[in-house]
């Protein structure tokens, strides 16, 4: 797991504007999308979902107050789950595993999101 999530995103931005080359050859074969493009979505896709999912909503939704490690895990699975609700449909056929992955992705973007809003 990626443990500096901001860091994570400046090193494209360095590699891909301090150095000179003509081209980059990537992973994913003949499925097209850039790593920066990607993370870019995965930002957004995760900011977003992290400013709409509400606490309180998922509060009221869960309706015990007695347990708020239950609230919290809910809370964090809706957060999660609208995030891979925005990528899927662009990169389920573009990168290999997205099916399989993307809410791993989405839940490292989201609570780094959380921890550190300068993330975003």
């Amino acid at each position: 797991m990626i443990s500096d999530t901001a860091g994570f995103i400046k090193a494209h931005d360095i590699s891909l504007n301090n150095y000179d080359f003509d081209r980059i050859v990537a992973g994913h074969l003949t499925r097209l999308g850039t790593r920066k493009e990607f993370v870019s979505d995965l930002e957004k896709a995760a900011g977003k979902a992290n400013q709409e999912v509400l606490f309180s909503k998922i509060a009221s939704q869960v309706g015990r107050f007695d347990n708020p490690w239950l609230i919290f895990s809910k809370y964090i699975d809706t957060v999660n789950e609208n995030c891979v609700k925005d990528m899927l449909p662009k990169w389920e056929n573009r990168i290999g595993g997205a099916q399989q992955f993307i809410s791993t992705h989405c839940f490292t973007m989201t609570e780094s999101g959380r921890v550190d809003p300068t993330v975003f």
